[in-house]
């Protein structure tokens, strides 16, 4: 099948010279590599974008190679992102107490499970859009139902851990390296250790997108799960109210009900409609009441 004209697969992902004698050679599957494109020939075949044949080259589809490339740029990313958090443990070890001189701007370190717990709970309950959490600050959180929220993520290490919380979508992971809060992009709390006995509140914005990052590549990552949900399980709190305002009104009024946008509320009610295995509002409705949803 040919190509899309004009489409550059590579583009930012490798350098210049060898998106450029990829694109050749993907084009023209006779032409073969000159003697000035060793050093561009070598990156191809390290990333396996190109093969050797006897003497000839051939390379993949364009987008099977765009593929390639992308999961491995998004392993290097997810390694990177690692290493980072892993450096900010170990300053956290380095750092005086919370409030002595020499702390950086945009962190404070929480010592004691008091006053970890305190802050877990403060921060679990002022998200007002989005709440990532993992590991043993949703514990510290005292997190059960959770706050009603357009977008609510759990990471868990355990079936076991996944039947306690509920209010949010749920995955599972063999290991959770980091116990994170992480509220509206605004504000995160990352537990050094599995008590959560310390822990450091950043509100620093470039940490803050490591973090996100981290665990956005996480909840994306095919180590990553996601358990079979019983019949309550299948809507989030924040569904489980959009169900509710359902029989109200229309999905202007519940957006504004909910201070979403109605794009947002369509988007779940939509999700709904599946978890019911219906079309319309009144069969949701219907279907909510036998369910014992409503």
């Amino acid at each position: 099948m040919a190509e899309p004209p004009g489409i550059r697969p590579l583009a930012g992902l490798v350098s210049p010279a060898a998106e450029a004698l990829f694109l050749r050679l993907t084009r023209n599957p006779a032409e073969q590599p000159g003697g000035g494109d060793q050093r561009a020939l070598n990156e191809l075949l390290g990333l396996g974008l190109l093969r050797r044949h006897g003497d000839r080259v051939r390379g993949a589809g364009q987008a099977a190679a765009l593929r390639s490339v992308l999961e491995r740029r998004q392993r290097e990313v997810f390694e990177a992102q690692q290493r980072i958090l892993d450096g900010w443990s170990r300053l956290a070890a380095l750092l005086p107490a919370a409030g002595e001189p020499g702390e950086p701007d945009g962190i404070d370190t929480l010592t004691g499970h008091a006053e970890v717990r305190a802050h877990a709970v403060e921060l679990a309950a002022s998200a007002k859009h989005r709440l990532r959490a993992t590991g043993s600050l949703l514990d510290s959180a005292g997190w059960t139902a959770g706050p009603v929220l357009p977008e609510i993520r759990l990471l868990v290490e355990s079936e076991e851990a996944e039947s306690a919380f509920s209010g949010g979508e749920v995955r599972l992971r063999p290991t959770v390296p980091v116990s994170l809060l992480h509220a509206d992009d605004s504000v995160a709390l990352v537990a050094l250790e599995k008590s959560a006995d310390t822990a450091l509140l950043v509100w620093a914005p470039g940490l803050l997108a490591v973090f996100a990052c981290w665990f956005d590549l996480l909840w994306d990552d095919p180590a990553t799960i996601r358990p079979e949900a019983g019949p309550r399980g299948e809507l989030t709190g924040f569904q489980r109210r959009v169900l509710e305002l359902m029989a109200t009104g229309g999905d202007e009024t519940i957006a504004r009900r909910l201070k979403v946008s109605t794009t947002t509320v369509r988007r779940h009610i939509k999700v709904i409609y599946t978890a019911l295995g219906v079309d319309n509002r009144f069969a949701a409705g219907v279907a909510a009441v036998r369910r014992g949803w409503l």
